[in-house]
């Protein structure tokens, strides 16, 4: 099958391909991301412990600045460029499950997943092929890439 726009994600900006670029995208200077890249796992603090119906808890973390102000700048600057088609509408802006449920209205088959354990299962490995392959940023500081 070949994918076009309508059909898959695509990252609508310009390829981010050297160190310089990307610290121009985040609005920081090319030391102080090789800093805070070394840093980065030891940037985060628990906000909160949510008890889930079943009653175990999930855990949710937020960063300290300034790596909150870079990754709002990943955001801002990178992850907003990435246009979706219709069909997918989890944790997307402006989506919601009345989305989900309208798109799916009339259905003869539906189903519902949830996946355990997503974001700790979500490897360094995942991040680097996803920064590589769908937004084409192709440059030696691999690490920048899970910051």
């Amino acid at each position: 099958m070949i994918h076009t726009p309508s059909d898959s994600p695509f990252y609508s900006k310009r390829r981010i391909s050297s160190m310089t670029a990307l610290s121009k995208a985040l609005n920081i200077s090319h030391i102080e991301l090789l800093n805070l890249a070394n840093r980065a796992d030891h940037m985060y603090r628990l906000a909160s412990t949510i008890t889930k119906p079943d009653g175990s808890t999930r855990q949710t973390w937020d960063a300290y600045a300034p790596l909150k102000k870079v990754q709002r700048n990943i955001r801002r600057n990178i992850l907003d460029y990435v246009v979706y088609p219709a069909y997918l509408t989890g944790s997307l802006k402006g989506c919601d499950y009345k989305t989900n449920a309208t798109l799916h209205a009339g259905s003869t088959i539906v189903i519902n997943e949830d996946i355990t354990r997503f974001f700790p299962s979500t490897s360094d490995t995942i991040v680097h092929n996803i920064w590589q392959h769908f937004f084409g940023f192709v440059w030696g500081g691999d690490q920048f890439w899970t910051i």
